[in-house]
């Protein structure tokens, strides 16, 4: 897998480096890898004084993730900074923040995760933090021959960068 928790502190330098003072985490955090991008985000906004505020969504899909944070906004204020869990969140974050009147990045920086190939193409094309995935079946490969021969393979964590782009 990739550093999750640097995943998440990318995406709070960037969210610091353009002076968002309230910051929004789209995600499950009872699953690990998600948990560590919070809490890399967090920590930046800890030290930058920003106010972050935590929308769990009860399931990955983009329409649960759509109607979580267009119901979230019914009820809060708008943040002026998104982090979403995956870059499919963040489609529907763009999304229901749209039908709202918000438009990215006019309105909030947003950061999504995986850099998918869609993540380019959406309009805004998607700021994302990249793992390199394409090596990740290289790697699984290897890991695997290892462990036929007997020996014990050990975990590896593929680069992580943030991929800057229109939001």
């Amino acid at each position: 897998g990739s550093d999750n928790r640097l995943g998440g502190t990318l995406a709070g330098d960037l969210f610091a480096r353009r002076g968002a003072r309230r910051w929004l985490f789209v995600g499950d955090t009872s699953h690990l890898e998600i948990r560590l991008r919070y809490e890399g985000m967090k920590e930046v906004a800890e030290t930058h004084g920003a106010a972050v505020e935590h929308l769990p969504v009860p399931d990955m899909a983009f329409n649960a993730v759509h109607a979580a944070a267009g119901a979230w906004l019914r009820d809060n204020a708008p943040p002026d900074a998104v982090f979403a869990f995956s870059d499919t969140a963040a489609m529907a974050v763009i999304s229901a923040f749209k039908s709202a009147g918000l438009v990215a990045p006019d309105d909030y920086s947003l950061v999504g995760y995986n850099d998918i190939p869609p993540a380019a193409h959406f309009t805004p094309a998607i700021t994302t933090i990249e793992q390199e995935t394409h090596l990740a079946g290289a790697i699984l490969v290897e890991k695997l021959m290892q462990q036929l021969e007997g020996v014990r393979a050990q975990s590896t964590i593929l680069p992580t960068r943030l991929i800057l782009r229109e939001t």
